[in-house]
């Protein structure tokens, strides 16, 4: 995934040139076929190459060569998820890459709550009343990845913003433990009484269309990565830094938060849910 965003940056930033490609690999000294498996993320580039590619396309952005430089040197297959790569699809795998780069996020699910809000209950329960039921030992490494994927929302110095859109139907859901819903609830408000997370509830009430659309998260990353679409299916999804596929989804997300409930309002309506019990 590292070597697939070095490569579509520097491709972005070749085309913003107006450099062929020939022309480019020879300004910085590299064979052009080389550079055409570099721009597809199939070959790794030192941060030799990465100055001299900018310097031939007239980019002085230093904190922009920096950070790719800092990409290009990460050792491959570094990431905490990968002792458990196995049993992770590869749409999975790239996704949680993104996620664990983020700065900021924004999530919403028209029917379940989202995996970065999940209490350990609730996620476990989901595994285990999934359509497809994964075997025990599968079950057990995606609960131990999607608790790993919380660590995020708290990690030391930068912890990521997170925005999230839960429907209301998810605390309609029936488990075989009759406490999930209500230890969810509990999780969510313990949640959002931290700065960097913002929690908002779609009533069931509100109009169809706004919530009908699959689970999408937009990412947000440090200069100058661009911004990333995550589309959730039954298979694993798919991600794009397509800028208008990406704009589209920010337009629909405010429109989203703006029909929801405020943060306060869904506070009182998790307060509420625990004590009807």
């Amino acid at each position: 995934m590292t070597r697939r965003r070095i490569g579509a940056l520097l491709r972005r930033y070749r085309a913003d040139a107006e450099m062929t490609s020939k022309d480019a690999a020879r300004a910085a000294g590299l064979d052009p076929t080389r550079l055409g498996r570099i721009e597809q993320g199939r070959y790794r580039i030192t941060p030799a190459q990465i100055t001299a590619l900018m310097s031939a396309y007239g980019i002085e952005d230093d904190h922009a060569r920096d950070e790719l430089c800092r990409a290009a040197q990460e050792p491959p297959n570094s990431g905490w998820w990968m002792p458990h790569r196995g049993h992770l699809t590869d749409a999975y795998a790239d996704f949680i890459a993104l996620e664990s780069g983020a700065v900021s996020l924004r999530v919403q699910h028209p029917v379940v709550i989202p995996g970065l809000l999940q209490c350990p209950s609730y996620a476990r329960a989901m595994l285990e009343s999934s359509i497809h039921p994964p075997t025990r030992e599968r079950a057990e490494t995606l609960f131990a990845v999607r608790m790993g994927r919380q660590q995020i929302i708290s990690r030391p110095g930068t912890p990521v913003r997170l925005h999230a859109v839960v429907p209301e139907a998810a605390f309609r859901a029936r488990f075989e433990t009759g406490t999930v819903v209500r230890e969810q609830a509990r999780h969510l408000l313990t949640l959002s009484e931290q700065e960097n997370v913002t929690v908002q509830v779609l009533l069931l009430e509100s109009p169809p269309n706004f919530g009908m659309y699959q689970a999408g998260t937009l990412l947000e990353f440090r200069h100058p990565w661009p911004a990333a679409l995550s589309i959730d299916d039954w298979r694993g999804g798919s991600i794009t830094e397509d800028t208008d596929e990406v704009a589209a989804m920010e337009t629909h997300f405010d429109q989203l938060s703006k029909i929801a409930l405020p943060t306060e309002n869904s506070r009182e309506f998790l307060e509420n849910l625990l004590q009807k019990g």
